[in-house]
């Protein structure tokens, strides 16, 4: 059965991509996509926090899991926070959580 990704992540559509959240785990044993926590998608992340090194995993995670460029992920807000707010340029809502859905399975 695929994971309830619908259900729990807010998403934002705007006239050209989806905005939402990430709670972001730093240092942590291996980098992946855990799930859910709360409103927003929990990330797992090897990479450091230091010197922004764990938001450049986070990009290129998404990236990979969501099928888009990395130039098409943007980190909107929380660049110093673990808690950030993600921009995916020409992505709908459907496919986002499609793409989430199809990585956690």
């Amino acid at each position: 059965m695929p994971y309830k990704i619908s259900m729990s992540l807010a998403v934002k559509e705007t006239s050209n991509g989806v905005i939402f959240m990430v709670k972001v785990l730093p240092a942590s044993s291996r980098t992946a996509v855990a799930g859910l926590q709360g409103d927003a998608l929990k990330v797992n992340l090897a990479a450091p926090a230091a010197k922004g090194k764990a938001n450049k995993a986070l990009i290129a995670l998404l990236a990979e899991v969501l099928g888009r460029p990395k130039t098409d992920v943007l980190l909107r807000r929380g660049e110093r926070n673990r808690r950030k707010e993600i921009y995916v340029a020409d992505m709908t809502g459907r496919q986002l959580r499609k793409n989430l859905a199809d990585y956690l399975k």
